[in-house]
């Protein structure tokens, strides 16, 4: 697991993510609505920590959960 004691997250919109890390836009969005991943909003734009994203898709269990 990364330790985010110490640093800044790493926060992407979900389309940033989505391109970043090349995993379609539809399931970040699935993902967040059905509560497996945690993002922040800011107005109606979605962010979410990229370290996380990429905890969640290694199959790690997640600091937030």
């Amino acid at each position: 697991m990364i330790n985010h004691k110490n640093t800044l997250p790493r926060m992407r919109t979900l389309p940033q993510a989505a391109q970043e890390l090349g995993v379609p836009l539809f399931a970040l969005r699935n993902w967040v609505k059905g509560g497996q991943l945690p993002a922040v909003y800011a107005g109606r734009k979605a962010f979410i920590d990229l370290d996380n994203l990429i905890s969640f898709l290694r199959g790690e269990q997640s600091d937030e959960h």
